[in-house]
């Protein structure tokens, strides 16, 4: 290949790879004021309409002295896909907000670097991605979180990076044909008027959003064994169960072959 050619291909390349990265870091920057300690996400979905209510109860730390602070979350466009805030709570008192684009921006009430706060986020609406609502292969309707790299902010207020890291609950209410999984343990699981289901998972070390989701479907569950005190389950579609659990029946063991070599 023609030398010129070749440096060109390549200043090309970097100037794609410098443009993707220098956008992503300005639309969803600034994150330096905060250190989130714990997110507790209350989500309801529904199968009459796609669109998700929520409410997240964020703990955090300031780690600045500052009037304003940011979260990323997804705002409504012209089409009505995205978030809607309907409310914010500061220690639980209403705080004056502003959403644009990727950014939510809170008026801090207790200017307070010491002290734990508290944000309360209420909002509505319909994921453009990060919480995939479709069909199965066999035409179940489902509710994925896929959050991968920083799609967490499509459908959860949140520190939407990899490097900050926090403790996460999931309470998800769903119709109750509905199995629910997601990060950690199950704590708990009841079953609500209006055939309701609540479910509640706690996770129990610091997780980034990437990786903070959860499955809502009609689900057959395995137990297969407990792992250093953490126990190991498969989830399958029902119609294909006998496969899945065939395939995921070896799971334990290849936990327990990577908790062995990988210190």
């Amino acid at each position: 290949m023609n030398s010129t050619i070749f440096k060109s291909l390549i200043f090309s390349c970097l100037f794609f790879i410098t443009i993707f990265f220098g956008y992503a870091q300005t639309s969803l920057k600034p994150l330096d004021e905060i250190d989130v300690l714990h997110y507790h996400f209350y989500i309801n979905v529904n199968d009459t309409t796609d669109v998700i209510e929520g409410n997240a109860a964020i703990n955090f730390i300031l780690l600045k002295q500052t009037d304003r602070i940011s979260i990323n979350l997804d705002s409504k466009d012209a089409s009505g896909l995205g978030m809607e805030v309907l409310k914010v709570l500061y220690n639980n008192k209403v705080t004056s907000y502003k959403q644009k684009g990727a950014i939510l921006t809170i008026k801090v009430l207790e200017n307070n670097s010491n002290d734990t706060q508290k944000l309360s986020i209420f909002y509505k609406g319909i994921p453009k991605d990060g919480l995939i609502i479709s069909k199965n292969m066999f035409g179940d309707r489902t509710f994925f979180g896929d959050n991968w790299p920083n799609r967490a902010h499509y459908w959860l207020p949140c520190l939407d990076a990899l490097a900050d890291k926090a403790f996460v609950d999931f309470y998800v209410t769903a119709p109750n044909h509905y199995d629910v999984v997601a990060n950690g343990s199950l704590v708990e699981k009841d079953n609500l008027l209006k055939d309701r289901i609540y479910t509640h998972w706690k996770s129990s070390v610091v997780l980034s959003t990437d990786v903070m989701v959860v499955g809502i479907a009609r689900f057959e569950v395995q137990d297969l064994s407990t792992i250093t005190g953490i126990p190991v389950s498969s989830w399958v579609f029902p119609q294909n169960k006998e496969a899945g659990f065939k395939d995921y029946a070896v799971a334990d063991k290849i936990l327990t072959y990577y908790i062995k070599t990988i210190d």
